[in-house]
């Protein structure tokens, strides 16, 4: 609608005031003050401006404006479906992270368990030190996985929290 303005008619007001001073050497002349009060002059005046023909400004000025409102509208739908997108993702991570999260205990409970009878074989004898170390490393390895996994699962859950706002 602002671009459809340019079709119609513009009034527009002025006004001015005015003085002036002004001496010319060895020719005698009025007084500042007095040439300011004899010069001193005012103005109003209106001026009405119809648009007959403008080499088709206003048109295309309507047409732009028109196109950057369907350009708006689009870009709000883009923007608005990367914000579901986003969500979306956000939601599959989080779901994903409690699922790593679960495995990750289970498998961190089962390595622990295989570590305490390898523990226990180690001690009676019947297991040497390499097969230790590797059933301490993986039970390591399993406990800093489900650590891991909880950090990011609780990363993953304030993400959809912020979201879901």
């Amino acid at each position: 609608s602002l671009a459809r303005s340019s079709y119609l008619p513009q009034l527009s007001f002025n006004a001015g005031i005015g003085s002036n001073y002004y001496t010319v050497s060895g020719v005698t002349s009025e007084s500042f003050a007095r040439q300011m009060d004899h010069n001193f002059n005012k103005s109003l005046g209106f001026s009405l401006s119809i648009p007959l023909f403008d080499a088709f400004s206003s048109r295309n000025s309507v047409r732009r404006a028109k196109i950057q409102r369907l350009n708006a509208r689009l870009q709000y739908e883009n923007t608005e479906r990367t914000l579901y997108k986003t969500i979306q993702q956000a939601y599959y991570q989080a779901q994903g992270a409690t699922e790593k999260l679960n495995a990750a205990e289970i498998s961190a409970e089962a390595t622990r368990q295989a570590f305490e009878a390898m523990q226990q074989k180690y001690n009676f004898g019947k297991a040497n030190a390499t097969e230790y170390e590797q059933a301490r490393s993986n039970y390591v390895r399993a406990a800093s996985e489900a650590v891991q996994a909880k950090y990011e699962s609780i990363l993953r859950r304030r993400i959809l929290a912020f979201y879901n706002k």
